[in-house]
């Protein structure tokens, strides 16, 4: 079992209509250590999971991935911006800004289409 510790708890799936929004908690969702986990369980033969293609999990890791970068790069995670590594962290940005322009354009055209639900996640290009 190659499952690891995260900051996950019951407190950021147990909502109700009297929950309130908490930051924190979505950001610790969409975390790097949340896409490693996702990925762990993928590899994990003992780790049965609702969609038996597993490697349609990996674009839910991706998503993670590219949410947490964007929220390092607002937080200032990796230090204090600065004119030194703004071109850096803008061109990083953009490119993640990217990502999600391209993830939400395919996921509209699937919708309308029909080959996806309103709600369905997996929508990136490579998925069928």
């Amino acid at each position: 079992n190659q499952l690891q510790e995260t900051k996950l708890t019951n407190r950021h799936w147990d909502r109700n209509a009297y929950s309130r929004m908490n930051v924190l908690l979505a950001f610790q969702v969409l975390s790097a250590s949340c896409a490693a986990m996702i990925r762990n369980a993928i590899s994990d033969e003992e780790i049965k999971l609702p969609i038996e293609n597993k490697g349609v999990y990996n674009h839910l890791a991706n998503f993670c991935d590219n949410m947490n970068t964007v929220i390092d790069i607002c937080n200032g995670r990796d230090g204090p911006h600065t004119p030194e590594n703004a071109v850096e962290r803008q061109t990083l940005l953009l490119e993640k800004m990217q990502y999600f322009f391209e993830w939400k354009e395919l996921h509209d055209k699937r919708v309308k289409d029909e080959e996806a639900t309103e709600y369905n996640f997996f929508c990136r290009r490579d998925v069928v």
